[in-house]
């Protein structure tokens, strides 16, 4: 859900800092959230973005490009479980949107065939959107990303959400196998509108450890929500989009004290996290001229203080919100042929 938009473009969304392009094409999931009632907001060859990261302060030093090994802490249950499941608590200050607050918050939109036809009506009769997205071609860039949420009754003051290791794979129509699309040990941060998930300016309290994970400060009574990217920026996905069968996105999150000097108060923290993926016609595209609908999201899951994985993947156990032939493959086949876990 990363989007400067409402109905407008997010050209009104750039950071001091030089930063805006990543705002603007890594938050495009929030346009959905505005103008749709059923909204699900959201290579072999990627190109890296040439987009910086959005403003953050950084308490403890660079991120690393290698993460520590670690142990699984994923399954094929949780990646079911999280797109077929409520969300674990109400989400604060968020409007009655589908994924927030619907029986089946987790949704497939663009799915693994996004095409700009196949959109439905809200999307297609946007003024702002270029009329050569809406034809049928396959859009070819690429963007993960995943949101905190403070959750209602939250009073978890000395708190940070650490995250980790967002991966994107694919299953290649052609070979059966999944593919990973791209993978960094890091994230990257910016604050959101509660009402909308469009970008606001401000920085984002974080701490880098020397493996790349980052640990993110939400205080209590948060007037926004936390919007994380994966640090590759968009990436091309030209040469393999038209050989995907599905889509798999994950990132890792776990809660950690944040001043070891005061009382651990974690398991008073009632926060959450949602993930999923963006699609872009091409690398010049933007949120203001293509408002992408999303390749889908997951819902959203009570963070603990034990790793956990937080999943999207285009399953038809989930809420499907596109138009025309499938966008996913069936859940059952998900089960029997997994992508990679860790």
């Amino acid at each position: 859900m990363f989007a400067c938009v409402v109905a407008i473009g997010l050209s009104a969304c750039g950071l001091a800092d030089g930063s805006e392009s990543l705002v603007q094409d890594a938050n495009a999931e929030t346009r959905i959230a505005s103008n749709t009632q059923s909204e699900s907001v959201r290579a072999s060859k990627p190109g890296v973005a040439t987009s910086t990261t959005p403003s953050s302060t950084d308490t403890t030093g660079a991120a690393s490009t290698t993460s520590k090994s670690v142990g699984v802490v994923n399954s094929v249950d949780a990646i079911v479980g999280d797109m077929t499941l409520e969300n674990d608590a109400k989400l604060d200050g968020i409007p009655n949107f589908l994924w927030a607050t619907g029986p089946h918050p987790a949704a497939v939109l663009m799915g693994a065939d996004p095409r700009g036809c196949k959109m439905h009506s809200w999307w297609l009769n946007m003024s702002a959107v270029k009329a050569d997205y809406k034809d049928c071609d396959l859009w070819t860039t690429y963007i993960q990303w995943f949101i905190i949420f403070e959750g209602v009754g939250n009073a978890g003051y000395n708190v940070r959400v650490e995250t980790r290791q967002p991966k994107s794979y694919y299953l290649s129509k052609s070979t059966g196998k999944w593919v990973l699309l791209g993978q960094h040990a890091s994230t990257s941060w910016f604050l959101a509108s509660k009402s909308n998930l469009t970008y606001v300016s401000g920085t984002v309290d974080k701490r880098t450890s020397v493996d790349g994970s980052v640990a993110v400060k939400v205080p209590v009574g948060a007037s926004h929500a936390y919007h994380g990217v994966w640090p590759l920026g968009k990436i091309d996905i030209s040469g393999i989009v038209g050989d995907m069968a599905a889509l798999y996105t994950t990132v890792q999150a776990r809660l950690v004290v944040d001043d070891p000097n005061r009382p651990d108060d974690r398991s008073k923290a009632v926060l959450l996290m949602h993930s999923g993926a963006d699609y872009y016609p091409n690398m010049n595209a933007t949120a203001a001229d293509s408002f992408p609908p999303s390749a889908g999201l997951s819902r959203s899951k009570r963070i603990t203080t034990e790793w956990q994985a937080f999943n999207f993947a285009t399953i038809s156990g989930a809420r499907q919100d596109y138009v025309g032939a499938s966008a996913s493959i069936a859940t059952e086949a998900f089960r029997a042929n997994p992508p990679p876990l860790d």
